[in-house]
C-alpha cells in the first residue's frame, strides 16, 4: 500500500466514524442528549455524584446506557465512544456549551472537575484570577501525587497567564526530576518528551536533556539515551540554538571512553566562556569525569575542585550529581576503599532522608562491589536485596549483574551465576552488557578449569573493553589476570608473557598499583613453570609483601594461596616462612567464608603441616599439648617429663617453627581456627 492509498484509508475510516457518531446523536431524544453531552464534558461520573449533578435529568442516563453512547463499569459512567462525544459537544453553540461547563463546574464536588469545567467554560484569553485558581490545582495535585492532573492544570494556568509556558515548562522539570528522584524514571522521560523543545529557553533544555537522558540511560541504557537526544536535535530547525548544546552533550554520550574524553576536554573552553548555565557544565564535566575514570586516568581533583565550585551555585540539584556522590560510585575503583565506604554511607543516609529511592538503588549496587572487594559478602548479598526491592528493572542492569555475579563466584554458587548471566540478553544488547556477560562467563570456566572455553570469552570481553577505551583495573574485572591463567592452563606460555606485558604497559600508563602487582602475579606463574628456584622465591615473597596492602581481600586471599602452593616444597628459612603465614592469616582474618577463604584455609594448613615435620616425636608431643592449652608443669605430667625436658623440647620446637610466643604456637597446630576469635 502506498503513502497515498494509507491517507485515503485513513480519512475513510474518520469518514465512517463520523458518520457512526452521527447516527447515534441524532437517535437520542432532547434530555437523553443533553445527559450525554454533560457526561462527555465531565469525561467521567461516578456514580455517587449522579443526583447532585443531574437531579431529576439522572432517569435519563439509562436511556442513554441503553441506546449504547454511556458505559458504566458499576463506579462511574463515561462516554462509550470519546469520538460520539466530542461530536455530542460540538454540535451546541459557543455560549450553550460554555453555559454546560459553568453549570457543571458549580455543580461539581471534585475540585479537579470543578477547575477544568470552568476552564473550559471561560473565554479563551488571559484570566490573571483564574489562572491563580488552575495553579493551586495543580500544585495540590503534584503534592498527592497525581502527575498527570498537575501536568494538565499547568498547561491550563500557562495559557491564562501573563507569564505563558515559561513558568509551566519550570514547573514541569521541577515534577520530572521529583519523578526522577523517585526512581520513576519512565515516569519522568514521559513528562520530559511531552514538552515543545523548540519553546524551551536555554536554560530550561539544558536542564531538559540532562534529565531526559539519565532516566532513559537507568531504564533501557547508553545506546537508548544516546538515540533520544539524537531525535531531539533533529527535531529542531536547523538553525535553532539548541543543536550545539545538544552536540556537545552527545559527545558526552559517546561509548568510547577515551574518545568520549578527548572531545569534552576540547569542549572545555567553550563551557568555560559563560556561554552556558552553571547547570549544563556541571552535567558535561561529570560526563569527562566519568570518562577518565574509565580510561584509568583517576579521580581528577582539579574536575572534582571545578564540581563543587559549581556545585555552589546551584540551587536544585540531584544527589547523584553531587561532588559526594562522585567519590562514593567512583573511588572505590581507583583502589580509594576508604573515601568509598565513607561517601557512600553518607550518601544512603541522604537519600533516604530526601526520598531518593532512585539514586538510593544505584549506591546500594556500588556499596555491594566495594564489599565484595573487601570480602564482605553477607553485606552485599542485603545491599543487592535491598536495591532489587527499590527496582526490580535494575537486575539486569550491567552494574547489578556484574556485582550480582561477582559475589556468586566468591560463594562458589556457579549455577546461579549462569543464571545471573542468562538476565542479559545474547543479542541487541549494548557494549557495557555484552562486556559484563562475556566477563563473568570467561571467569567462571577460567576458575571451573575449561581453559580453552575461558579464553574465548575473556578475550572477547577485553577486545570490547578496549573498543570501548576502558583502561581502569578496577573496571576490568580481573579479566587479564584470569586470561593469563587460562593461558598457562592450556600450555601456552607466550601469551600469558603477553598479558603480563600489557599489565606493565597500563601500570607506566596510569601510573596505578593496581596493574603492575597483576603483571607480577602473571610473571611469578612464568617463574614457576620453568624459572630458578631461587628467582622463584625472590618474586614470590615480594609479591607476598605487595599483597599485604591489597584492596581487593578476596584476590588478595588468592595470591597468598598461590604463594603457598608455588613455595611449599623449597626450603625457606623461619622468618620467611612466618612472613607468609602472617600474611596469609591477616587475610583470613578480614575475609568472611567463601571459595577464596576456604582454598587459603586449607593450603595454609598444608603449609603449617609441612613444617609441624621437622619437629621431632617427643617436641611434637610437648608442642601439642602446649597448644591446646595446657602448663609446663601440666604437660610434664602427662608425658611423665621434668620441667627442664619440657622446657627444652618447647625451646626446640619455637626455633624450629619461627615462632615467639604460645599464641603463634597455637595457630601453627589450628590455622583454621578463626584468628579473629584468637
Amino acid at each position: 500500500m502506498t503513502s497515498h492509498d494509507r491517507a485515503q484509508a485513513i480519512e475513510a475510516t474518520k469518514a465512517r466514524q463520523a458518520t457512526k457518531a452521527r447516527q447515534a446523536i441524532e437517535a437520542l431524544d432532547e434530555p437523553t442528549l443533553h445527559v450525554f453531552q454533560a457526561v462527555s464534558a465531565l469525561r467521567r461520573v461516578l456514580i455517587r455524584d449522579v443526583p447532585l449533578l443531574f437531579g431529576e435529568q439522572s432517569r435519563y442516563l439509562q436511556r442513554a446506557i441503553q441506546a449504547g453512547v454511556v458505559s458504566s463499569n458499576g463506579s462511574y459512567l463515561q462516554p462509550a465512544d470519546p469520538q460520539t462525544g466530542v461530536a455530542a459537544l460540538q454540535i451546541l453553540a459557543e455560549p450553550d456549551r460554555r453555559a454546560l461547563h459553568l453549570r457543571l463546574a458549580r455543580l461539581s464536588v471534585n475540585e479537579y472537575d470543578s477547575g477544568r469545567q470552568r476552564d473550559l467554560g471561560t473565554p479563551a484569553g488571559q484570566d490573571i484570577e483564574l489562572a491563580i485558581s488552575l495553579e493551586r490545582i495543580a500544585t495540590r495535585a503534584e503534592q498527592l501525587g497525581h502527575v498527570d492532573v498537575a501536568i494538565e492544570f499547568w498547561g491550563r494556568a500557562a495559557r491564562r497567564s501573563v507569564h505563558g509556558t515559561a513558568e509551566r515548562h519550570d514547573r514541569e522539570l521541577r515534577l520530572a526530576a521529583q519523578e526522577h528522584t523517585n526512581g520513576h524514571f519512565q515516569r519522568a522521560v514521559e513528562i520530559l518528551e511531552a514538552l515543545t523543545w523548540s519553546d524551551l529557553s536555554s536554560d530550561q533544555a539544558e536542564r531538559a536533556i540532562d534529565l531526559v537522558t539519565s532516566a532513559t540511560y537507568k531504564t533501557a541504557g547508553l545506546a537508548a539515551a544516546r538515540l533520544r537526544a539524537e531525535q531531539h536535535r533533529e527535531s529542531l530547525p536547523p538553525s535553532h540554538p539548541h543543536r550545539e548544546m545538544l552536540d556537545i552533550y552527545l559527545a558526552g554520550l559517546g561509548e568510547n571512553f577515551s574518545e568520549v574524553a578527548e572531545q569534552l576536554e576540547a569542549a572545555l573552553p567553550v563551557l568555560r566562556s559563560g556561554h552556558y548555565s552553571a547547570a549544563f557544565r556541571h552535567a558535561i564535566i561529570n560526563k569527562l569525569l566519568y570518562a577518565k575514570v574509565n580510561t584509568g586516568d583517576g579521580l581528577d581533583r582539579e574536575l572534582l575542585d571545578e564540581l563543587e565550585h559549581l556545585q555552589n551555585d546551584l540551587a536544585e540539584l540531584l544527589l547523584e550529581d553531587t561532588v559526594e556522590a562522585k567519590v562514593a560510585v567512583y573511588a572505590y575503583t581507583v583502589d580509594d576503599i576508604a573515601s568509598s565506604r565513607s561517601a557512600i554511607a553518607s550518601m544512603l543516609v541522604k537519600c533516604e532522608v530526601s526520598g531518593d529511592t532512585g539514586f538510593r538503588q544505584s549506591l546500594l549496587v556500588h556499596a555491594a562491589h566495594v564489599d565484595i572487594s573487601t570480602g564482605k559478602f553477607t553485606s552485599a548479598d542485603e545491599r543487592l536485596k535491598q536495591s532489587a526491592s527499590l527496582s526490580p528493572r535494575s537486575s539486569a542492569a550491567p552494574a547489578t549483574v556484574r556485582a550480582s555475579g561477582l559475589l556468586a563466584l566468591e560463594l562458589g554458587r556457579y549455577d546461579e551465576v549462569t543464571q545471573i548471566i542468562g538476565r542479559v540478553p545474547d543479542v541487541g544488547v549494548a557494549p557495557l552488557g555484552h562486556l559484563t556477560r562475556a566477563a563473568l562467563r570467561g571467569i567462571l570456566l577460567s576458575r571451573s578449569g575449561d581453559a580453552p572455553a575461558a579464553i574465548r570469552h575473556l578475550e572477547d570481553a577485553l577486545r570490547t573493553a578496549e573498543g570501548l577505551g576502558i583502561r581502569e583495573p578496577g573496571r576490568r574485572l580481573w579479566l587479564d589476570v584470569d586470561l593469563a591463567r587460562a593461558h598457562l592452563q592450556n600450555g601456552d606460555v607466550d601469551r600469558a608473557q603477553s598479558v603480563a606485558t600489557s599489565l606493565r604497559g597500563i601500570a607506566d600508563r596510569t601510573g596505578r598499583a593496581l596493574p603492575r602487582l597483576q603483571a607480577r602475579r602473571v610473571e611469578a606463574w612464568l617463574e614457576a613453570e620453568g624459572g630458578s628456584p631461587r628467582s622463584l622465591v625472590a618474586g614470590t615473597l615480594a609479591l607476598v609483601a605487595a599483597a599485604e596492602t591489597m584492596e581487593w581481600v578476596p584476590e588478595r586471599a588468592r595470591l597468598i594461596t598461590e604463594a603457598l602452593r608455588m613455595l611449599r616444597d623449597i626450603p625457606l628459612d623461619n622468618a620467611q616462612r612466618s612472613r607468609i603465614a602472617h600474611t596469609a592469616r591477616g587475610a583470613l582474618a578480614v575475609l568472611e567464608d567463601g571459595v577464596a577463604r576456604r582454598e587459603l584455609s586449607t593450603e595454609l594448613s598444608r603449609w603449617e603441616r609441612s613444617k609441624l615435620s621437622a619437629l621431632t616425636p617427643s617436641e611434637r608431643r610437648v608442642a601439642e599439648l602446649i597448644a591446646q592449652g595446657l602448663t609446663n608443669r601440666l604437660a610434664g605430667e602427662a608425658l611423665h617429663l621434668s620441667p627442664r625436658t619440657i622446657e627444652s623440647h618447647l625451646r626446640n620446637a619455637f626455633i624450629k617453627l619461627g615462632v615467639s610466643n604460645r599464641t603463634q604456637l597455637i595457630a601453627q597446630f589450628y590455622p583454621l581456627t578463626d584468628t579473629r576469635a584468637a
